[in-house]
């Protein structure tokens, strides 16, 4: 009986790993094998993103509103950081509670 388990087991790890070698391109959605979107739409969305990021980022380090503990970029102002709770500290040192 622990055998016939065992074998049951072992077919169906094998028609796991094999049955996507056999499925039609219709069956399943595969992003890869879609047309390349080029750079009018996929990537120039992504560099107006990253833009956008990277632009937050330096003005949070102008302000000095990055954290020293995880680098997470908070709004100007913030006295905690928003990721991991961390007080922030500014040019004069850390910011009064109130």
């Amino acid at each position: 009986m622990e055998m016939a388990v065992v074998i049951l087991v072992a077919l169906v790890a094998f028609g796991a790993v094999v049955w996507p070698l056999f499925r039609t391109r219709d069956e399943a959605w595969d992003p890869h094998l879609e047309d390349d979107p080029g750079p009018a739409t996929g990537e120039a969305a992504l560099d107006r993103t990253l833009r956008a990021e990277i632009d937050s980022y330096r003005e949070a380090l102008r302000a000095g509103a990055v954290c020293a503990r995880c680098a997470t970029a908070n709004a100007n102002g913030s006295r905690f950081c928003a990721a991991c709770g961390f007080r922030l500290e500014t040019d004069e040192g850390v910011l009064d509670e109130a």
